[in-house]
């Protein structure tokens, strides 16, 4: 089974590359890597996040309003680098250079540090916040089970 770490090393070893193609593959493999971790967490947490093109907005959303600060920047972090991963895979007229690939590995390196940093005690106050946020502000609760 493949995870988001994986991706974000397969990033890293793009961004090392010699052409732009290869950056574009790694800021594309470094936001899916960072994806993943995100939605992985967020599953670990018990909640229930959607398929296809409605997962990106649950996920950075509700760590955003996780209040931790750090883990609310690192929802702010997920949604730039998705913006990031759009032009290299679709902006073809925009140069990506190895310094934005290498920005890239490095930003979704931290989302993924960030969430697997996090203490029990840390990621009860996540639920917990997330859930308030879903119930009051959402209206859409998708939390199902405690955490694992």
């Amino acid at each position: 089974m493949i995870v988001g770490e994986d991706l974000i090393a397969v990033a890293e070893k793009y961004a090392a590359g010699e052409c732009e193609a290869d950056w574009r593959s790694a800021v594309s493999r470094a936001y899916d890597g960072a994806f993943h971790a995100a939605r992985d967490f967020l599953v670990m947490l018990g909640f229930d996040p959607p398929k296809a093109e409605h997962a990106h907005a649950y996920l950075w959303r509700r760590l955003s309003s996780s209040e931790i600060g750090s883990l609310a920047s690192t929802g702010v972090r997920l949604n730039q680098l998705r913006g990031e991963r759009n032009r290299a895979d679709y902006d073809l007229f925009r140069t990506v250079r190895r310094m934005d690939a290498v920005a890239a590995t490095d930003s979704a390196r931290r989302i993924s540090n960030e969430l697997r940093g996090l203490t029990k005690d840390e990621q009860l106050r996540v639920t917990e916040a997330i859930r308030r946020y879903e119930t009051d502000v959402l209206l859409e609760p998708t939390w199902r089970r405690l955490p694992r």
